[in-house]
């Protein structure tokens, strides 16, 4: 696997996590925690994005 693919493996994971933790955390009560986790999942799809248009280093 290619640092590239490992790279956005690692995000998607990343970025499920925190989407599936946010509302758990947003039910217990902590709502900055759910807001950061949010922010967390939105930056890591961002990141996402962009090594999905750039070309991999050989």
């Amino acid at each position: 696997m290619s640092d590239h693919t490992l790279a956005i493996s690692q995000l998607t994971i990343a970025a499920q996590n925190a989407e599936h933790n946010a509302p758990i955390i947003e039910a217990q009560g902590d709502l900055a925690q759910a807001e950061l986790d949010r922010r967390v999942a939105a930056e890591c799809h961002s990141a996402i994005d962009v090594l999905e248009h750039q070309e991999p280093q050989q």
